[in-house]
């Protein structure tokens, strides 16, 4: 018997666990990264989002890499205003955390004197995203990592057992300076009196942007020469657990498989609500 939920718009507070994990297949390369999340509703769509960042269980033996993880840790606190489709808005503390930024340079650079110059630059790029009226920001968090599959426009919609429910969704992260129009096909895989259990697949959006247009906005980015195959193959899963109370969300599972002209990787975001761990 087909079967209907309505997810309507949760916005009380929530806590919860993260692990994330990247495959690099052709490196037989691991790096996992645990944290925590807390959001704090607020009224006028806007809310605090703190990460909780743990111990470091991986080594990158990268100068930029390794000051960006340090920038993360200690710029983890972010005032966010939603708009009505559950997306980020804008980041309404840019400017003091581009301000902490600023008081700690001579601190960043004292331990590694000797790639000043690659740490002030890395430094620079991070504040760029920071700049009043610039929504790079924005766009990162509505894109990239766990705040993309928090922040979404997954609400105030109705699924079902029978048939897809359409949701546009851009992924970036995985090529610089490009964000990949994905079709999010939802439909509910089970659903019991306290829970129901939501799940997509994707596809590319070529109603969006046409695939060979991609195609060659991605050539162009990286250098790549015009008039040679370039393998480009990106597919997305994901299962959602939501209490039907009130619509939080309980958890959820994102798998990405990723071939980059024959570097292929894997992605995973794995979310857990502290309260039904």
């Amino acid at each position: 018997m087909s079967e209907k939920y309505y997810l309507d718009l949760f916005q009380n507070n929530q806590k919860f666990n993260v692990l994330e994990r990247t495959f690099l297949l052709d490196k037989n390369i691991k790096i996992v990264k645990n944290y925590g999340l807390e959001i704090e509703s607020k009224r006028e769509e806007k809310i605090n989002f703190k990460i909780n960042y743990f111990p470091k269980k991986y080594c990158v033996n990268d100068v930029k890499s390794d000051i960006v993880d340090v920038l993360n840790r200690d710029n983890n606190f972010f005032m966010i205003k939603l708009n009505d489709r559950n997306k980020v808005e804008k980041i309404l503390n840019k400017k003091t955390i581009a301000e902490s930024i600023e008081d700690k340079i001579f601190e960043y650079m004292k331990n590694n004197p000797e790639n000043s110059t690659i740490i002030i630059n890395t430094i620079r790029d991070y504040k760029i995203l920071l700049e009043e009226g610039n929504y790079h920001a924005e766009d990162k968090m509505n894109s990239e990592g766990v705040s993309s599959f928090i922040f979404f426009d997954i609400n105030n919609k109705a699924y079902y057992t029978d048939k897809i429910t359409n949701i546009n969704h851009f992924i970036g992260g995985i090529i610089p300076f490009i964000n990949v129009p994905m079709n999010l096909k939802f439909k509910i895989r089970e659903i019991t009196s306290d829970f129901v259990i939501l799940e997509f697949q994707s596809e590319y959006n070529e109603e969006i942007l046409s695939y060979a247009s991609f195609m060659l906005t991605l050539k162009e980015i990286l250098g790549y020469p015009m008039n040679e195959k370039y393998i480009f193959d990106f597919q997305m899963d994901g299962v959602y657990k939501i209490k039907r109370e009130d619509s939080e969300i309980v958890g959820f599972n994102i798998q990405k498989n990723i071939n980059l002209n024959g570097n292929k990787y894997k992605e995973s975001i794995i979310l857990k609500n502290v309260t039904y761990s």
